[in-house]
């Protein structure tokens, strides 16, 4: 019987554990949520790739709880990644990273070949898949322990850059942090073609005014 008892006791205990266990994870889940909710009406107004850039890189590290942050968008010619905006890294470094070759051996560059996320837990583990890069960390006055995160920012097919944000010690990246990081790289995605299709239309009426203007001075010039 008092064995019974003790099991019972025990399973109770366990219950009550994966109940609070669960109450927490939906907490964290709908707290990402409302802070996911509140870039994206940041994003929403933004008019230019400029302006998403800050409000990502800006708001977004401290959202994630990154130490520094980074944009990257391609070229024209699809042949580097060009640094858009950064946060919290050394002159130094930017300039070192501020075009990226469209080749292997960089995270960030791995990210938007592979429309793949990268993810570092650790500095063990970023000097042993990109040695040359984590030695670069030293320099730019990186923690002792990091973790990095690198997102490609892309849908269907189309790839138009990678977000990169590095964080004080290691991480595990769980589920819900990386959908978290992950919906952060598509809204990001969404704003700069938003925000580019804007500044296109915004030139095309400009474009076509002036034409408009043409006309009615040599009209006017002719009569």
């Amino acid at each position: 019987a008092i064995a019974s008892q003790i099991a019972q006791a025990a399973a109770r205990a366990r219950l009550f554990e994966l109940e609070r266990e669960s109450r927490a994870i939906a907490e964290r889940h709908a707290d990402s949520m409302q802070r996911l909710q509140q870039l994206t009406a940041q994003l929403s107004g933004a008019v230019d790739p400029e302006d998403v850039a800050e409000i990502v890189i800006d708001c977004g590290s401290a959202l994630v709880g990154a130490l520094r942050g980074g944009l990257w968008l391609v070229d024209e010619d699809a042949r580097e990644l060009r640094l858009l905006r950064t946060s919290g890294y050394p002159p130094a470094w930017v300039d070192g990273f501020g075009s990226l070759p469209l080749e292997r051996g960089n995270l960030i560059v791995d990210a938007y070949l592979d429309r793949a996320p990268v993810w570092i837990p650790s500095r063990e583990e970023y000097a042993r898949r990109y040695p040359a890069l984590e030695a670069s960390t030293r320099e730019a006055r990186l923690p002792s322990e990091l973790a990095i995160a690198a997102v490609p920012l892309w849908a269907g097919d189309a790839a138009i850059g990678a977000l990169a944000f590095t964080f004080p010690g290691t991480v595990r990246f769980d589920e819900e942090g990386r959908a978290f990081l992950e919906a952060l790289a598509q809204q990001t995605h969404q704003a700069i073609e938003r925000a580019r299709l804007y500044r296109a239309e915004q030139s095309a009426r400009a474009e076509a005014e002036a034409e408009r203007s043409r006309a009615a001075f040599l009209a006017e010039a002719s009569a």
